[in-house]
């Protein structure tokens, strides 16, 4: 198999897997942001610029890594396994002080209509996962 072929397959396999978390994703525009949402924004001190995503996890997608890296920024979703979690992603009208254009998204995890944890994001960070704190 020559090497451009085998990069093409993982390239595609990465995406197969990738996708599977995407089970009923919607982006794009402005979402609609609900009211318990901006109001639980706000409670931490920060402010909504617009929606970006909402992305709906199958059962048992936090599993291992995934759910490792939840459990680094104080949500555990392990009690969840066996339920479907949304994720709601809302871009901040605040920036990064480190980075004069960096952007910062605030992700609320929600089962069955109730919030169970919530992160910030900072744009050029890898992870770039940050335990949710209020804003001083």
């Amino acid at each position: 198999m020559s090497s451009f072929r085998a990069h093409v397959l993982i390239l595609a396999s990465l995406l197969l897997i990738a996708g599977a978390g995407l089970i009923g994703c919607h982006s794009g525009g402005d979402l609609e942001i609900p009211k318990a949402h901006e109001d639980y924004i706000t409670s931490f001190g920060w402010h909504v610029e617009k929606g970006i995503a909402r992305i709906l996890h199958p059962k048992g997608f936090y599993t291992g890594e995934k759910l490792d890296m939840l459990k680094s920024v104080d949500i555990d979703v392990s009690p969840y396994r066996d339920k479907e979690i949304q994720e709601s992603i809302y871009l901040l009208q605040e920036r990064q002080e480190q980075q004069e254009h960096g952007s910062i998204s605030f992700h609320i995890y929600e089962v069955d209509g109730k919030i169970i944890g919530a992160h910030l994001a900072y744009e050029g960070y890898s992870p770039g996962l940050v335990k949710l704190r209020k804003r001083e």
